[in-house]
């Protein structure tokens, strides 16, 4: 999963669409389509500083935002619109548009993914070069979105500073709430992230190496307020990696997480296509990485919960399962990590 929100991440830098690069200004956005971006501020104007709040939705709370589009002669002085698609690009092969994409295991055709082309992918709310230095935010991703990121680092030298505010993934499929890529920059804020629902979510992202801070000069890789994740499938909490660091001030709660059914071993096929490896777990913290996580008051249950699935094996004849006597889960990864520090992460 975290390899493919590499692959994502990389491929959406080839996406990104200039849409603004200003120094001042209050904004609310709203997304209804593939390939768009909130906040961009080109590397020509990376000298700039951004101000003032940010307010963005990828899609909308309905889940409606991805339907085709019409109007009439009542709402439009223009062209006439029937039917039109506003979710195209990721869906055309050989110029025909597929509504899903079915992939099959070379050899086991037992073994497939689906992609649902109508839905809103390869999106941004942030992504600038420029210096962010925010009074609030909120950034909200709903469903039938797959494969969006809320803020995305652009450049090792930039630091977002986000200020407080909010960012939600409810439902939708593989998106991510923050995203430092390899050799990126810094996000600091004072955020509330909240999964509820969805399929592999990312609460936090952070493959570039930070510290504790010293001085006044960030050097985390990524702070927030907390994270709270309710209900989710093959989701994780904080993915850290390549020496991060990441902080929260004020907690992280996980419950109700499980995995979706009949998880297999990652496995790659004949074409270079990856399938399985499904998982879900609260903190991954691998090569050399820092997570702290800090909490104000002394919580009075576990509040990390994850129901885990036995992994199978599918047969390449009949599409049968087998049971393999192995689960499938994790609450704290740890693997080379430098440090883990968690304040009454249990009571």
């Amino acid at each position: 999963m975290l390899q493919r929100l590499e692959r994502q991440l990389q491929q959406m830098e080839l996406h990104i669409q200039i849409l603004l690069g200003l120094q001042i200004f209050l904004i609310l956005w709203y997304f209804y389509g593939d390939k768009s971006t909130g906040l961009y501020v080109t590397k020509e104007a990376k000298t700039s500083t951004v101000t003032g709040y940010f307010g963005l939705d990828i899609g909308d709370a309905t889940g409606t935002s991805n339907k085709n589009f019409s109007n009439t002669t009542a709402t439009t002085q223009g062209i006439l619109i029937t039917d039109y698609n506003i979710n195209p690009t990721m869906g055309t092969v050989a110029g025909t548009y597929h509504n899903e994409i079915t992939t099959k295991h070379a050899t086991n055709p037992f073994i497939q993914k689906t992609t649902k082309d109508t839905d809103i992918q390869a999106s941004a709310g942030i992504y600038s070069f420029g210096k962010i230095e925010l009074q609030g935010h909120r950034i909200r991703i709903y469903d039938n979105t797959d494969g969006n990121v809320g803020v995305y680092s652009a450049d090792s030298n930039v630091v977002y500073n986000l200020g407080a505010g909010t960012m939600l993934l409810e439902k939708g499929k593989n998106n991510t709430a923050i995203a430092v890529g390899q050799n990126k920059g810094k996000v600091m804020s004072e955020s509330e992230i909240t999964l509820n629902g969805g399929i592999g979510n990312v609460a936090i992202y952070a493959a570039t190496a930070g510290s504790k801070r010293t001085s006044t000069t960030p050097t985390e890789t990524v702070t927030a307020k907390n994270i709270t994740s309710t209900n989710t499938v093959n989701s994780i909490g904080i993915f850290a990696d390549k020496g991060a660091y990441v902080e929260l001030s004020d907690g992280f709660t996980m419950t109700g997480a499980t995995i979706s059914n009949n998880p297999i071993v990652k496995t790659k096929d004949a074409n270079n296509v990856e399938f399985g490896g499904e998982n879900a777990g609260a903190v991954s913290a691998t090569n050399g990485s820092t997570v702290v996580i800090n909490r104000s008051t002394t919580p009075t249950s576990e509040n990390i919960d994850i129901t885990g699935k036995e992994i199978v094996q599918i047969s390449s004849l009949d599409g049968t399962t087998k049971n393999t006597g192995n689960y499938v889960r994790f609450g704290l990864l740890l693997m080379l990590v430098q440090k883990f520090r968690c304040i009454s992460l249990l009571k």
